[in-house]
């Protein structure tokens, strides 16, 4: 443990009621009740600064955790905007743009499909859907031509929209 280094007096300050009218400068230094007196002033003044600096310290502390509740209250209000707003776009009748593309490669593939049954011949035809009359398989044909045809004005419209 360290030992105190004694003060001299030129580091004692009197200042106001801290000073005794019976004593000249050279005395009080020398007067162990204005020295207690002294101390205690220079006491009273450290811990007064360091009461000043906590509280400062204190309402900065403060100050930044009202912003920081500012801060949450803001988010959690976007953040039910955001989720109203999404559970809005979810009930949406309309289909998103990943379900367009889609559907469009599922009716792509089915009219690849029709085409390939429109081209192919009676016997394969036959080997596909059974043992067909020649009239089953103008049926079939006209069917198949008409869903080709219907498909391509469909495709033109929604590539002109």
């Amino acid at each position: 443990m360290s030992t105190p280094t004694p003060r001299t007096d030129t580091e004692i300050t009197f200042t106001g009621a801290y000073t005794c009218t019976h004593h000249n400068d050279q005395q009080r230094a020398a007067c162990p009740v204005c020295l207690v007196t002294a101390l205690t002033a220079e006491r009273d003044r450290n811990v007064s600064h360091r009461l000043e600096r906590e509280k400062a310290e204190a309402e900065r502390t403060d100050a930044i955790y009202q912003r920081a509740c500012e801060v949450e209250r803001e988010l959690r209000a976007e953040n039910a905007t955001l989720r109203a707003a999404q559970k809005a776009c979810e009930a949406c009748d309309e289909p998103t743009a990943f379900e367009v593309r889609k559907l469009r490669a599922e009716l792509a593939t089915e009219r690849a499909r029709v085409k390939k049954l429109s081209e192919s011949s009676n016997a394969q035809l036959s080997l596909i859907c059974g043992e067909l009359t020649a009239s089953e398989f103008r049926t079939i044909r006209a069917v198949l031509g008409f869903i080709l045809k219907n498909s391509e004005k469909n495709i033109e419209e929604v590539n002109e929209n």
